[in-house]
């Protein structure tokens, strides 16, 4: 059964241990600074694509702060190098998923934002849109 107050839990815990404030992940995922904090009081919590967002800036799976898993590196388990030659698939002890082989511009662009902090990989991202949405 999901726990509001074990995510809220898991999401102070983690922004301390990773020196992140929660006015950061507040500004990061547009959260009234409010909704954290009567999200933990509540049966229903947050919507499913805040804790997504809030699992990247952590740098945590979604699973580990909805309380499905005690390891919150479930996210980064073992890969599985190839599916029938054209897709790579992503063991998380939970689900394989498929999905398209990455060229190597890709694999290139991937290792560099993954060599980005949790909080540099969210202000790309909104930079990139925020771009997109310029033109």
């Amino acid at each position: 059964m999901y726990n509001a107050k074990l995510t809220y839990d898991r999401i102070v815990y983690l922004s301390e241990k990773n020196n992140i404030k929660i006015s950061k992940i507040n500004e990061f995922c547009s959260i009234s600074k409010d909704t954290l904090s009567s999200s933990g009081r509540s049966k229903e919590g947050m919507k499913a694509k805040k804790i997504y967002e809030i699992s990247k800036i952590l740098d945590c799976s979604a699973d580990y702060l909805l309380g499905l898993t005690d390891n919150p590196n479930s996210h980064n388990e073992k890969q599985v190098n190839t599916v029938n030659g054209n897709y790579n698939a992503v063991d998380n002890s939970s689900v394989t998923i498929g999905v398209p082989a990455l060229d190597e511009h890709q694999k290139l662009l991937l290792e560099l934002y993954n060599k980005l902090s949790p909080i540099e990989q969210v202000e790309l991202i909104s930079k990139l849109n925020n771009d997109r949405q310029d033109d």
